[in-house]
């Protein structure tokens, strides 16, 4: 844009479809989806190829409406592997284990998919690493783009993992130990230690240990 405004340049174009604060710099603003806008382009330009040549790159295999064999990526780590094959079982009840960001390593189950072909994630045993409590369930939205990425060998970056690979179900006694551990009146209490410490009131710090799974029991001894 600066080289543009020096008269250095031939100026910036910008797709998208929401208004942006560059808008005002452009040389020429589209409002549609750049999918939409580079296909338009191609055939102006007439590269024909250019479909086929994407369609090439489409690896993966669609084994029915919500299995899909993904190639290129490892089974375990969903790390790019030349050789690897990951097979994604969408249907309800399955589980699948989350490869990055800040739930990496946690195990959830497939519990809805909508309309327009996005599935719905709930996580009930994540522990949170710092306080090593378990967290309170949540769900995440697996959208649909991501397994058309992943069908064409494309992880959450250039280079990058997949969000997600297959995983068993969380063993019993796992989720028991992590019962256990939300149960203890040491954490309890350094967890009171830390609240009011930061200045919160008593009834605040007993609400906040029974949000994060403490019992009841458990948060009256901490409290003391």
């Amino acid at each position: 844009m600066e080289k543009f405004a020096a008269g250095a340049g031939l100026g910036v174009v910008l797709v998208n479809l929401q208004r942006t604060e560059y808008d005002h710099g452009c040389a020429l603003r589209i409002f549609a989806e750049l999918d939409v806008v580079m296909e338009a382009l191609a055939r102006e330009l007439c590269l024909h190829g250019a479909a086929a040549v994407s369609e090439a790159e489409r690896t993966g295999t669609r084994l029915s409406e919500d299995r899909f064999l993904v190639r290129g990526f490892d089974a375990r780590t969903g790390l790019p592997s030349p050789g690897g094959e990951v097979t994604w079982d969408l249907q309800l009840g399955q589980w699948v284990r989350l490869t990055g960001g800040p739930y990496a390593g946690d195990v959830g189950q497939v519990v809805e998919r909508s309309a327009d072909g996005h599935y719905k994630l709930r996580f009930e045993h994540s522990i949170d690493e710092t306080f090593k409590i378990r967290r309170r369930p949540f769900a995440l939205w697996l959208g649909s783009w991501w397994v058309d990425e992943a069908l064409h060998r494309r992880g959450i970056c250039p280079g990058g993992a997949i969000p997600i690979v297959a995983a068993e179900p969380p063993p019993a006694d796992e989720e028991s130990d992590a019962g256990a551990g939300v149960q203890s009146i040491e954490q309890a209490k350094e967890r009171v230690a830390k609240l009011a410490k930061i200045g919160l009131p008593a009834d605040a710090v007993r609400c906040k240990l029974k949000v994060e799974g403490f019992a009841p029991d458990v948060i009256e001894n901490a409290l003391g």
